[in-house]
């Protein structure tokens, strides 16, 4: 009885879950055919998804910080910052470019930062384990590389790790790259994983 009504949940959740991505995948072929004739359009296709779809990859990201990301990943062999991990920082960073930042907007409106608030979302078994692994993974890392100045303690720090976490949580997703480059023809399969930021 247990896993039939548990069977159901998961029907219940991917059925929201493809209407969610039926939706936002017909706002930016929307967006996308609008923008053919504004004289005002700030480009072609990628860009309306680099507004809404944060990735390594997005041309809107600060290139100087991608450059820092470079060099972070280059500067050592082995194990390094996973996928999650970069993404984190990239959130942190553009967070601080403040009205500089293309998405300052999303970032007023997202997770609160007080730490009572994140760690009351996470759960305080998840919200140790991520600064945890911040401060005995992360933050020396971080400080090992060439460039580890690039990324200074009170700016990236436990804290402001878990409440990107937070971010990645609410509003991470997994999306076929054919949605993402419309005019495509990759494998639906193919899924890139970034954060919508989306208000």
């Amino acid at each position: 009885m247990v896993s039939v009504y548990r069977q159901g949940q998961a029907k219940v959740l991917w059925h929201h879950l493809g209407l969610a991505e039926e939706a936002l995948k017909a706002y930016l072929v929307t967006a996308a055919e609008t923008s053919k004739g504004d004289a005002n359009s700030t480009g072609p296709k990628e860009a309306l998804v680099d507004r809404v779809f944060l990735t390594l990859a997005n041309s809107l990201v600060d290139e100087a910080f991608l450059c820092h990301i470079e060099e972070l990943m280059g500067s050592v062999e082995g194990d390094g910052l996973d996928e999650d991990m970069l993404l984190f920082l990239a959130i942190i960073h553009e967070q601080s470019r403040g009205s500089a930042s293309p998405w300052a907007a999303f970032f007023e409106a997202a997770f609160p930062k007080e730490r009572e608030r994140v760690e009351e979302f996470l759960g305080k078994e998840d919200f140790a384990d991520i600064q945890d692994q911040f401060c005995s993974f992360v933050r020396p890392f971080l400080d090992s590389s060439p460039n580890g100045e690039a990324f200074p303690e009170e700016l990236f720090n436990a804290t402001s790790f878990a409440w990107a976490a937070c971010v990645q949580e609410t509003h991470g997703a997994s999306l076929p790259r054919k949605f993402l480059d419309i005019d495509s023809h990759a494998e639906e399969s193919d899924q890139v994983y970034g954060i919508l930021m989306v208000e």
